[in-house]
């Protein structure tokens, strides 16, 4: 009974994922300072996102928690800063764009993780994965879901260095951002 059930209701519905778009990264500030002797190194950053999330269904509404926006390097998963979104409603065929999310750190890095991101840095450029988790419930009609986790990846943002006081724009023309369930078992997350 519940196959048939769920067939009727895919048939009927045709339910998608939500959809993500990193649409600009802007880099105020990637500073990595270490001491003369080495003995201690400290990583400040100040980021600018827009992202837009779309909802493709006709008869499903998505209500998100709120967001925590993270990034971190691609090739060193070194965190870079976090930052946050608002809770927010996507109804039925809606595109919400948030713009000014600003993600910052300012933290003391051990020595070897400077030394996964020196090398990066020192090619003028950075490859960055922006990761933002929250809990969302669907609504359709008069049901509605439990909160369930769920983690945005965007991945393939090329990220350039800022010269002097202007901020740097980042190449997010290759970046792909993916919805996946966050399923939390007792003390695991899958």
């Amino acid at each position: 009974m519940v196959a048939i059930a769920g067939s009727v209701f895919y048939v009927l519905y045709r339910p998608n994922r939500p959809s993500f778009t990193l649409a600009s990264l802007r880099i105020h500030r990637l500073n990595l300072t270490t001491t003369a002797d080495s003995s201690s190194s400290h990583l400040s950053t100040l980021f600018n996102l827009t992202i837009s999330s779309k909802n493709p269904n006709s008869h499903l509404s998505f209500s998100y928690y709120p967001f925590v926006v993270s990034c971190v390097s691609s090739n060193s998963d070194v965190f870079i800063g976090n930052g946050t979104l608002p809770a927010f409603v996507s109804n039925s065929k809606n595109e919400t764009t948030f713009r000014g999310v600003v993600v910052t750190t300012s933290i003391d890095l051990d020595a070897e993780t400077v030394n996964n991101l020196r090398p990066d840095l020192k090619k003028n450029g950075i490859l960055l994965k922006v990761q933002m988790d929250t809990k969302v419930t669907v609504k359709m009609g008069g049901l509605k879901s439990k909160k369930v986790g769920i983690r945005v990846s965007c991945d393939g943002v090329k990220g350039v260095l800022p010269k002097g006081k202007s901020p740097s724009l980042a190449n997010v023309s290759g970046a792909k951002c993916k919805v996946d369930l966050r399923l939390k078992i007792w003390r695991w997350t899958f």
